[in-house]
């Protein structure tokens, strides 16, 4: 039997890293790839922690976790990051063993994947992947699969429809019937881990809505999640309508961008234009003006997953449940509630 010292070895870390990540501590401070790189190889080798050998007894319940994004997507967009991370800490607090986890751009071992209790999938996968992984396993959670359900499988995901509904009605409320949106494409992988089709993401789908509904013309760019796609879009906004009023923004990694090129045209959010972003991560404390954006509760949605995932393998139920995770708006600067006209 493989030992941690070995799993160190291979990894290249520290016995002590090795017990820590496996343990799912989330104080410890290493790279993303460092985890990955050492639950890959516990892994490959089916090691299992003292707490996982003793969960058996009590348990007997083992979870596989299948990822449509890359590392690098996880690397710059901590929404992601900070799901897995949730998945991980609710798996253990439950004594459920994750016992297999690899991105279909990585490769997926289909083999294995009849052998676990129960599959969480997180981010978008095509239709076609969802039945071909139903077919193997039936037990399937998704995890915000851009705003699509599917009528007998179960799923987590954020209120984020109707959240973009709110913020464009406040934003009309002050005013400002000029508003576009800056947004990411979704893309839906395959098994094979190749792209095949794009996807509106559910808050694209909502704006188009909300525009038809108050006659409105929509103005939207759409292209990739990360923060050089909000500058190009930004540019492009700047020269195609440059009477804007707000800029709705779907995640706060391309809210940066955007704030880059408004601070350039001598723009100030909040008081020239607002902006109004999703995510409140992290990085919003290191921006100025101050980010209004929306807490998307990450890691709860994390949780809810596994506990779903339990729930459908052991009462083995013929209903689906569709779990909506609440978000919150936080005013900062970019946008407050002072602006507002009831």
């Amino acid at each position: 039997m493989v030992t941690i010292r070995q799993i160190a070895e291979e990894a290249r870390v520290s016995a002590a890293t090795v017990s820590r990540i496996l343990n799912a501590d989330t104080t410890l401070s290493v790279t993303d790839e460092t985890r990955e790189r050492v639950n890959r190889i516990a892994n490959k080798y089916n090691y299992r922690t003292r707490q996982q050998k003793r969960a058996p007894e009590k348990n007997h319940f083992s979870v596989a976790l299948l990822m449509s994004h890359s590392l690098e997507r996880e690397n710059n967009d901590d929404y992601w990051r900070h799901i897995k991370q949730g998945i991980y800490e609710e798996a253990q607090r439950r004594g459920i063993n994750i016992a297999y986890s690899a991105r279909f751009i990585e490769g997926v071992d289909l083999s294995r994947l009849r052998n676990y209790d129960a599959l969480i999938v997180t981010g978008p996968i095509s239709r076609t992947a969802v039945y071909e992984l139903k077919a193997i396993n039936q037990n399937i959670v998704l995890v915000d699969a851009g705003g699509v359900h599917y009528d007998d499988i179960d799923d987590v995901t954020p209120n984020l429809g109707a959240m973009t509904r709110r913020i464009l009605d406040e934003l009309r409320l002050t005013a400002q019937p000029n508003i576009a949106l800056v947004t990411g494409q979704n893309d839906l992988v395959d098994l094979d881990g190749q792209v095949r089709q794009v996807a509106e993401d559910i808050r694209t789908t909502t704006y188009y809505q909300w525009c038809r509904e108050h006659r409105l013309t929509p103005i939207v760019k759409s292209g990739s999640w990360d923060p050089q796609f909000g500058v190009d879009a930004a540019e492009e906004l700047m020269h195609e309508a440059p009477k804007l009023d707000a800029i709705v923004v779907a995640s706060d990694p391309l809210a940066v961008g955007v704030l880059k090129v408004l601070k350039e045209y001598n723009l100030v959010p909040g008081k020239d234009i607002s902006v109004v972003s999703f995510g409140d991560l992290e990085l919003v404390n290191y921006i100025a003006p101050l980010l209004t954006t929306v807490r998307l509760e990450h890691f709860k949605i994390g949780h809810a997953a596994v506990r779903l995932a339990e729930d459908l393998a052991r009462k083995n139920r013929d209903w689906v449940s569709w779990v909506t995770i609440p978000t919150q708006l936080i005013y900062r600067e970019t946008f407050t509630k002072k602006q507002i006209k009831r």
